[in-house]
């Protein structure tokens, strides 16, 4: 008599997008993921909605605690504003991305580091996506993420954007050290894509009217516009690959 190998549990993959320092492109690429995996939920952790393309699979958590009061208190006074952040994520069966505001991600972290023995009970395992400039102060927040991440993510993520040129190599070896790393380079790009991808996102690209667009613009410049929003799409797309392959292995 033979005994039937026992099913393994399904993990319940949730991937945190997290940076301190405020201006790394943290919900570009979480807007990345949520195109690449359209059926993932996104928990959105931020002081402003921003999302709003997504708002048929966007859980929104307004923080209101500010950086001093958080540290004045040694994180306890941000703690209580997790609670709906952590139902979402023991209670959802999908795959889920978290886009974490500025001034947040280490305080959430530290949080998901309590709960993590309740967490690996309920088959929900962690990981950290965090995203590094040339700036000094994305450099220390980046780092201080992964400090925290360590005993808490399965797996670590590190996105250099060289929106201000290349990090340093030592730096991004130190950073990188048992991380994956992906680079989104610096291009060219008309300053009106920023206006359209802000309001909605990789989901309106596709939805563009080129005849609007070169009534407004110009056939040049429409034309210069349609296809820089294409390129950040491919670009934003290829460096969230592995943490998308990630949350739905």
């Amino acid at each position: 008599m033979t005994t039937a190998a026992k099913p393994q549990a399904i993990k319940r993959k949730r991937l945190a997008i997290g940076n301190d320092k405020g201006g790394v492109f943290k919900s570009g690429l979480t807007r990345g993921i949520a195109h690449a995996i359209p059926d993932c939920v996104i928990v959105e952790i931020d002081s402003a909605h921003r999302l709003l393309e997504y708002e048929h699979r966007t859980r929104f958590h307004r923080m209101r605690v500010d950086r001093a009061l958080v540290e004045e208190s040694g994180g306890s006074a941000s703690r209580a504003e997790f609670d709906g952040v952590l139902n979402d994520l023991a209670g959802l069966s999908e795959p889920l991305v978290m886009d974490i505001g500025a001034n947040t991600a280490v305080a959430l972290l530290e949080e998901l580091k309590r709960v993590g023995p309740s967490f690996a009970k309920l088959g929900i395992e962690v990981s950290v996506l965090t995203i590094v400039t040339a700036d000094p102060s994305a450099i220390t927040e980046a780092e201080r993420c992964l400090r925290v991440a360590d005993g808490l993510a399965s797996k670590r993520f590190v996105i250099e954007n060289r929106v201000l040129g290349p990090v340093d190599a030592g730096v991004l070896a130190r950073l990188g050290k048992g991380a994956t790393v992906t680079v989104m380079p610096k291009f060219e790009i008309d300053t009106e894509v920023w206006g359209i991808f802000g309001a909605g996102g990789f989901e309106a690209i596709d939805r563009l009217s080129d005849s609007k667009l070169t009534e407004r613009f110009g056939f040049a410049r429409a034309d210069r516009i349609k296809r820089d929003l294409h390129r950040l799409r491919q670009q934003v797309l290829e460096v969230v690959e592995p943490a998308s392959r990630w949350l739905i292995s």
